[in-house]
Formats: C-alpha cells, sequence, structure tokens
C-alpha cells in the first residue's frame, strides 16, 4: 500500500452557542480561528460568508507524506490534559478532528496508530475525513482494480 500523498488536520470545536473565549480558557490553548454563529467573516478567496455555527479550530501543519499520528499529538499537546474538562466540552458541542486526506494516485493508504486512537477516545474526539483525489478515477477502471483483488 502507498502512503497517502499528505494529510491536513484541524481540531474542531463547534456548536450554536459556543463562546469561543471560554472555550480557549478551557483547552488552555490558543486557537487559529474562532468565529460565533452569525458573524459574516470574508473567505480566503474574498467571499462575504455568515457563520452558520460557532467553531473554535486549531490546525496542525500539513504533512507529506501524510502522517495524522504526528498531527493529532501536536495539536493536543499544546492544549490541556484535563480529561474531565474534554468531556464537558464534548456534552455541550461536536469535537472532532477534521481530517483531509489529499491522494496522488487512485490507492493510497493511512494508517492510525493504537496510541492515537486511544488518545482521542480518551478526549472524546471524533474524527471526519475528507478525501481528495488529484487524478479523476473512472468507475470501469475502479471497478477492474477491485475485481483483480
Amino acid at each position: 500500500m502507498v502512503t497517502i500523498c499528505e494529510t491536513a488536520a484541524s481540531l474542531r470545536v463547534m456548536g450554536d452557542t459556543l463562546d469561543p473565549d471560554e472555550v480557549t480558557r478551557m483547552l488552555a490553548g490558543d486557537p487559529d480561528i474562532t468565529r460565533c454563529k452569525g458573524v459574516t467573516f470574508q473567505t480566503p478567496k474574498g467571499k462575504q460568508v455568515t457563520s452558520r455555527t460557532g467553531i473554535w479550530r486549531k490546525t496542525a501543519e500539513r504533512k507529506c507524506p501524510g502522517d495524522l499520528d504526528i498531527q493529532v499529538v501536536e495539536i493536543l499537546e499544546q492544549l490541556t490534559d484535563d480529561l474531565d474538562m474534554w468531556a464537558h466540552l464534548s456534552q455541550h458541542y461536536d469535537v472532532e478532528f477534521f481530517c483531509g486526506l489529499i491522494m496522488k494516485e487512485s490507492n493510497e493508504g493511512l494508517r492510525l496508530r493504537s496510541e492515537t486512537i486511544e488518545m482521542l477516545a480518551a478526549h472524546q474526539i471524533s474524527l471526519d475525513f475528507d478525501i481528495y483525489s488529484t487524478e479523476p478515477v473512472k468507475n470501469d477502471e475502479l471497478q477492474a482494480k477491485f475485481n483483480r483483488e
């Protein structure tokens, strides 16, 4: 299996009643981006958008080749290790690692260490994967590949 070309990862705390300053205090670490629900902001492409929910986000450096294990640790080591605080957050907000998996080829893979999975579970953090491919794959090519395996 070829290792995934690149990974992007962010810790996201989201909710309609989210108070970014409160989350910052609770996590004892600074976010990269915060927004309250209903706030209008400008996207990197210049479009004006209204935030549909509140968000507190901390982003890891992209890794090429991909390595979510390192990215999870990179973010969590900057924040509180108080599991009661994490439990409180997860009871009131959606707490997740958003993981972008960027493929260069049609069949690349990624493995998470059991220690990383245990760390995420202990912090009550879910995983959300978006998978991106840089090359279009035709359905008949994909079907032929799976029929060979």
